[in-house]
């Protein structure tokens, strides 16, 4: 599933379409000619570094994209045409300024409008808007109980792992002292899939780990393949740390649409696992 920043920035380019005349396009190179309406290229920007509010604990998060806003030179008159397609584009974001519930609010700043030029092309006359948005999301379960890998509980609660909280307050999934011993817990698990079961191939693995029954194991498959930088069912050695950690981290994301964690801490959380062995 797509992280909500690529949510939101998808649903913002769908915006940018809907204005009039106007080709939108996302992270595109300046061309050397530009459609009789006027071009808009979305520059995807910087995310940033969260702001943590507690109880509950929740990220906000402030992304700045840009808009690019583009004419051909050459018009009756360049300023009031370029003045149309921003008022235009105002006229998209101010129509959804939540891009359908996925962003708390979005808003753009003053443009900046400057004159271009491109070797071998004709001069272009351009804007460039700031579209700053807001997003808060809860911390998800998996992180929030230091259980990035959503291992659930035994029947009867009866495997007892090493760093385990005292209390037991979710009654479906394991709670853990630190992200490095939730983090432990997995690799022992990917671990013994490999020593008891014989399962060296991502495919193997995750069709054990997220059974069809419960998950889209294809597409968690594919995903975990593709972090690894291998096929399916191509043979991986899980007692090597850097195996097992490009193994945890593409299963940390996928369980919580987010990798939060330095790699130091998984690796530290990996290291305890293995050296468990």
């Amino acid at each position: 599933m797509p992280s909500i920043r690529e949510q939101i920035l998808a649903a913002l380019l769908v915006r940018l379409e809907a204005v009039p005349g106007a080709t939108a396009k996302r992270e595109a190179p300046l061309p050397e000619a530009v459609p009789v309406g006027g071009l808009i290229i979305l520059r995807d920007g910087d995310p940033g570094d969260p702001e943590v509010v507690l109880s509950p604990v929740t990220y906000l998060w402030e992304h700045q994209a840009e808009i690019e806003i583009i004419l051909q030179r050459g018009q009756d008159d360049d300023s009031a045409a370029l003045d149309t397609l921003l008022m235009a584009v105002g006229g998209a974001l101010t129509a959804d300024r939540s891009l359908g519930g996925l962003a708390e609010w979005l808003d753009w700043g003053a443009p900046k409008t400057s004159g271009l030029a491109i070797d071998g092309a004709a001069a272009l006359r351009g804007a460039t808007v700031p579209v700053p948005m807001t997003k808060d999301a809860v911390v998800p379960r998996g992180i929030r109980l230091n259980n990035p890998g959503n291992i659930k509980e035994s029947p009867g609660d009866k495997t007892q792992w090493q760093g385990e909280r005292a209390t037991d307050d979710d009654p479906v999934f394991e709670e853990f002292v630190s992200p490095e011993a939730g983090i432990r817990a997995l690799t022992r698990i990917l671990l013994g899939y490999q020593r008891r079961y014989g399962l060296n191939t991502v495919a193997g693995i995750i069709n054990r780990w997220a059974p069809g029954c419960e998950n889209d194991t294809g597409s968690y498959i594919a995903h975990v393949a593709s972090r690894l930088g291998v096929t399916s069912d191509q043979a991986i050695d899980l007692t090597k740390a850097d195996t097992m950690a490009g193994l945890v981290e593409a299963i940390i994301r996928h369980e919580n649409g987010q990798q939060p964690y330095a790699r130091e801490v998984i690796l530290a959380g990996i290291g305890m696992g293995l050296g468990s062995a």
